[in-house]
This record gives structure tokens, C-alpha cells and sequence, in this order.
């Protein structure tokens, strides 16, 4: 390289760092974003009453009483996972099941995926199902056989929706940034300016390579 290509290259970068070094002084300070700060997920615990048909198998069509509890997350994607616990009360003969299943899908419509048992005769069975507001279709199977398809009607409306905070933005002049690539900037930037992990910085940086 010749003398006075080195002496721009030296000239470039001496001004770079000065202009990231100096950057607070001439543009404006980092401000707050506006929005954020809203619910990503709730948790709730619903009981609920139903009644049960149970149809299929060796034993004769059944009708009776269930009674359960669930314990659900429900993210503001409208994600839905937990668990259900419940018990039937069989018409013809007391109770005959109790099951446990993990929830999985979605608030308008998720699986139910476990198991349980009959605790007249002992016998262990998985279960799956599908469910909606206010109903449930799935089958039971039994280790040694035998599907069991059942019809359940309950009181299980659609989970409450979770509301996300409003999008981030910033004031007219000021761009949403990344902190951490502002520090060489600004130096450490206060909490009273990032909101959900972002900042606003003055326009005049935008498109200029932060100094890490």
C-alpha cells in the first residue's frame, strides 16, 4: 500500500472511532419504546362436571357422571398445554374410571393423551382423545385389549384468550434497537429506557456499524 492510501486508511478509521466514541454527543440520547409489556401466558385451574357415553368393546353402551379438574397454560400464541384429572360415576354400577392425560394444541381445539384405570376390576388402559369447547371425543385401550370409544359432554367452554402487549415502537426520529450493540454508544444503558429487552435510538445512527 502507498503512503497516501495508508494515510486515508488511517484517516477512515481514526474517524470511525471517533464518530463511536463521540456518537452520544451528537445524536440523541436512547429513549423508552412505547407498548410491550403484556401477558406472554396465563395459568388456569377449571373444574368441570360432564356426561359420559361410552359405547364399543365388550361391555354394553354406558351413560354416567363425570367429574374432573384441569390445570392449563395458555400462551398469548394461543398455545394451550396441562394436565386433566377425572373421574366417571357409571349409571349401572358406581365408579368405573379414572384417568390422567396431558393436554396438548391449541385453545379451540387440543389432545388429551394418558391414561388410568377402572378401579372395579383393576384393569389399566391408555386414553386419547380430542376436545372442544364443551365436548370431548376419545377411546380407551386396555393393556389387554379391547377399545372403548366414548362421547363426553361437559362444561368446558373455550380457554380465555391471552392478551399480548401491544408492538414496540418508538418516537418519530428514533429506531427499536438491541442495547448490548449500543454500549460502545451510549455506555451502559439504564433500565428506565429498554422496555421487554429494547431500546430507541436516535435515527441519525441507523445503518451505521455499532463498535463492539
Amino acid at each position: 500500500m502507498n503512503p497516501l492510501a495508508r494515510r486515508s486508511a488511517a484517516s477512515l478509521t481514526a474517524l470511525t472511532t471517533a464518530l463511536a466514541v463521540g456518537g452520544a454527543a451528537w445524536g440523541g440520547p436512547p429513549l423508552p419504546p412505547t407498548g410491550g409489556g403484556g401477558a406472554d401466558k396465563r395459568s388456569d385451574t377449571r373444574a368441570y362436571v360432564g356426561l359420559s357415553f361410552s359405547f364399543g368393546g365388550a361391555a354394553a353402551p354406558s351413560a354416567g357422571i363425570v367429574v374432573g379438574a384441569q390445570a392449563i397454560r395458555v400462551r398469548s400464541s394461543d398455545r394451550l398445554t396441562g394436565i386433566d384429572l377425572n373421574a366417571r360415576f357409571n349409571f349401572r354400577g358406581g365408579f368405573d374410571r379414572i384417568a390422567l392425560a396431558g393436554l396438548y394444541g391449541k385453545r379451540s381445539v387440543y389432545a388429551n393423551l394418558g391414561g388410568g384405570i377402572n378401579p372395579q376390576t383393576g384393569e389399566i388402559f391408555g386414553t386419547a382423545a380430542v376436545q372442544g369447547p364443551h365436548l370431548r371425543l376419545g377411546a380407551d385401550l386396555g393393556l389387554g385389549g379391547g377399545l372403548r370409544p366414548y362421547l363426553e359432554i361437559n362444561t368446558l367452554g373455550k380457554p380465555k384468550a391471552v392478551q399480548g402487549g401491544d408492538p414496540l415502537s418508538c418516537p418519530t426520529g428514533y429506531f427499536l434497537a438491541d442495547p448490548a450493540d449500543w454500549t460502545s454508544f451510549f455506555g451502559d444503558i439504564s433500565d428506565e429506557v429498554i422496555v421487554d429487552g429494547r431500546t430507541c435510538i436516535d435515527s441519525i445512527f441507523e445503518g451505521f456499524e455499532p463498535v463492539t
